[in-house]
């Protein structure tokens, strides 16, 4: 019935092929609606689920403490030279000074020798001034800067490289923003303070940190598209020209293709979805797909037009018989196999899966209505044409499938030991959880993370928040003491380039009041000492390590090159550490590095779900087709 159906209406549109194809220009051009509500999206963040706990939990991280989500602006002296330099110091001051006030910076938490703090005491108590507050006139001046950033634990090998041949500026981001945007804004604010130094003074600017590989990777991937998308229509083309011989059918072909790309990309944008990491292959992929039906369909009506006491339409009516339904039914399983990816925890993935779906059913109601159309209103198939060379080699095939049909035991057998060989691969697959190994080891962003992560710190942030449970709780010295001691066994991981944490705040304080950095002796002690802080200005400083009520405590883990393992052993020994008289807290962890981790048993989730689904539907598809469970088997198991 559904066969006799479909086969009508396809005879209805080969009686009106004008109409066919006006019909499916309108529809085209319509879902092209939605092309210019497309947008960029390439926040790793939008690889979870919005309802994810490691998600929720880092947005409310953010909003308690400080967001660990920032770019990082290096700052190279020239070489030989140094950042001590008035004329540099003042290009860190200046450069410093416009990104705070540029939309979707986070103002008040970005960090350079510029905005934090460093105590110091005075008659009139303790006051906090960041070591480059204002610029720098002349080489005393200068000094004064490069002896507080030096001699202050706080700033070497995180603000300032320890031989002063770099400087850093964190640059924290607002959420929600164009990301790829403000990265070049930045990259055009440095470049503009960079050429007013004099020539000889001129040193390098680097722009890294997970948020500047997400940006230029997605623009990395935008141009690549802008290549390859054209370049599998000229392939396409040739394709057609080279086995058809005939005009017609390269631009029926090629009016298919890209149909179908603009509904699909049309209807994301329609549905106010953004072009992802993932999603952005969709095009090239749908493109090449979707012609393969054309390619039948024009191969047998060419063969039929080779027969004599044919007309053309009778040739394709013939065709169409053969080929309809075959095709519809190939359709229909790789259909099956794009929402297998609906089933995915990763959103962009299952945007992927739904709206390479939707372009396929738009291809399947093109290939089938409008393709024949097509071909007919061409003039292809011409009653003269000659049998060519692709039918020899169709030929060759077939006798290669009747070989292996007549010797089903013996290919099965073959069909198994080389698959369970090549199988073997994937005991060596890992999941690609670094952003910057996605980028030539020769582009700048990898020469810039190699640059920081020799002089600084780390690019990739662990944050542990440690909550106790209590007002104040994280003032208690015995807590102050077992971080220290935490921090201390973190210093020792080769993983671990640095750490953060209120142990340091205090230090400092206790270090400005008495000449050495101890912390402090009770709790009445530790409370001052935060109250003092805060009274003299210092909540930028205190901010990003304690929570409002002061019962849960932020540490800040700088991570080199960060991955999977590492960020695994890390976490391994936070988690055995033993925090003795100061009592277990419960301990969360969050950061780039931790979503990083996170999105790596997504991906493996992803991976399993996605794979069942796809084995699944496709076995229900083809059972549908031949009513048969072991030929659904038989087909499936390839």
């Amino acid at each position: 019935m559904v066969r006799k159906g479909l086969r009508r209406l396809v005879g209805i549109c080969l009686d009106h092929p004008r109409l066919s194809l006006a019909l499916f220009v309108l529809g085209t051009a319509v879902c092209g609606l939605g092309l210019p509500r497309l947008y960029l999206q390439t926040d790793g963040r939008s690889l979870f689920p919005p309802d994810h706990p490691a998600l929720r939990f880092q947005q409310q991280a953010d909003r308690t403490y400080t967001t660990s989500d920032f770019l990082v602006v290096g700052i190279a002296a020239p070489d030989g030279g140094t950042i001590y330099s008035p004329a540099a110091l003042n290009w860190l001051l200046a450069l410093t000074r416009r990104i705070e006030i540029l939309p979707g910076v986070a103002t008040e938490e970005v960090r350079s020798l510029a905005t934090v703090f460093s105590p110091s005491w005075s008659a009139a108590g303790l006051h906090l001034e960041p070591p480059l507050g204002q610029p720098v006139r002349n080489a005393t001046e200068a000094a004064k800067v490069r002896r507080i950033a030096s001699t202050d634990p706080l700033f070497p090998r995180i603000l300032v490289s320890p031989e002063g041949g770099g400087a850093a500026i964190y640059v924290p981001l607002k959420a929600g923003i164009d990301r790829r945007a403000l990265y070049h804004r930045i990259e055009r604010l440095a470049a503009e303070e960079r050429r007013r130094l004099p020539p000889g003074q001129r040193g390098e600017v680097h722009l890294l940190g997970p948020a500047a590989a997400e940006s230029l990777l997605g623009e990395h991937v935008l141009q690549d598209l802008v290549f390859l998308l054209p370049l599998s229509f000229v392939i396409v083309a040739v394709v057609f020209w080279l086995w058809f011989h005939q005009l017609s059918i390269v631009f029926v072909g090629l009016g298919e293709a890209a149909s179908v790309v603009i509904v699909s990309l049309g209807l994301m944008g329609l549905s106010g979805r953004g072009i992802s990491l993932v999603t952005v292959v969709m095009p090239v992929i749908l493109a090449t797909y979707c012609v393969a039906d054309t390619v039948h369909i024009g191969q047998r009506f060419q063969l039929k037009c080779c027969l004599p006491g044919r007309t053309r339409r009778q040739a394709l009516d013939e065709a169409l018989d053969e080929v309809v339904e075959p095709v519809v039914f190939t359709f229909c399983t790789t259909i099956a196999g794009f929402f297998s990816f609906c089933f995915s925890p990763i959103p962009p993935l299952r945007d992927f899966g739904l709206f390479s779906a939707l372009g396929l059913i738009s291809a399947v109601i093109v290939s089938v209505l409008v393709v024949p159309a097509g071909l007919l209103l061409g003039g292809f198939g011409r009653l003269d044409a000659e049998r060519a060379l692709p039918v020899g080699l169709s030929r060759l095939l077939e006798r290669g499938m009747m070989g292996a049909a007549r010797r089903p035991v013996a290919v099965v057998l073959v069909t198994l030991a080389i698959s369970g060989a090549i199988g073997l691969g994937v005991l060596h697959l890992r999941i690609q959880d670094s952003w910057v190994d996605n980028f030539s080891a020769k582009s700048p962003l990898v020469r810039s993370d190699r640059w920081f992560n020799a002089r600084f710190v780390g690019s990739n942030v662990l944050n542990v928040v440690i909550d106790r449970g209590a007002p104040d709780a994280v003032y208690d010295p015995r807590f102050l003491t077992a971080l220290a001691a935490l921090q201390q066994r973190l210093a020792a991981d080769p993983a671990v380039g640095g750490s953060l944490s209120l142990v340091d705040q205090m230090r400092a304080v206790g270090r400005t009041l008495e000449g050495e950095g101890r912390l402090p002796r009770d709790l009445g002690e530790s409370q001052e000492w935060a109250l003092l802080l805060r009274m003299s200005g210092g909540s930028r400083n205190l901010d990003p390590y304690v929570d409002p009520a002061g019962a849960a405590s932020n540490l800040w883990i700088f991570l080199n090159r960060a991955d999977y393992g590492k960020t695994s052993e890390v976490m391994e020994t936070v988690r055995g550490f033993s925090w003795g008289a100061a009592g277990e807290p419960v301990l969360r962890f969050t950061g780039d590095a931790y979503l990083g981790y996170r999105l790596v048993d997504l991906i493996a989730n992803s991976h399993t779900s996605s794979l069942l689904a796809s084995l699944l539907l496709n076995l229900v598809v083809v059972w549908l087709m031949v009513r048969s469970v072991p030929a659904a088997l038989l087909a499936v198991l390839p």
